[in-house]
């Protein structure tokens, strides 16, 4: 991953932060609630915006697996923030992979985000 990018050893999903506009790379997995869906697992994410409203959601492909993908815009703790979100199943686990940030600053991260999905690398 790009250097501007730092690994948050703090938190409870793997995440890294850009160190010059603050938008983060995040990973959230659930592999014990079976019914989790590719669509349904987002509202992880937008149940915990004000405001929120939906942007953009497709189904998609990542690394040749079916995928959901989804862009909002909201509010969190009274700052603007964007999320663009894909999840996908592997193994009976649910990820949901996320790009956040000011909704003026997330496309200088855009490219680290699509090479990181790209490169994603799932343990048997």
């Amino acid at each position: 991953m790009n250097s501007d990018f730092v690994f948050l050893d703090k938190n409870i999903y793997p995440a890294w932060k850009n160190t010059k506009n603050n938008n983060v790379i995040s990973v959230v997995s659930d592999c014990q609630d079976s019914h989790l869906d590719l669509i349904y697992v987002h509202n992880l994410l937008s149940d915990s915006l004000e405001s929120s409203r939906l942007i953009e959601e497709k189904k998609t492909k990542i690394n040749q697996k079916p995928a959901y993908y989804k862009k909002i815009i909201g509010e969190l703790e009274s700052k603007n923030i964007e999320i663009q979100s894909y999840s996908l199943i592997n193994n009976s686990c649910v990820y949901l992979i996320s790009l956040s940030g000011k909704p003026n600053l997330i496309n200088e991260s855009q490219k680290e985000f699509l090479k990181f999905m790209k490169d994603i690398d799932f343990k048997k």
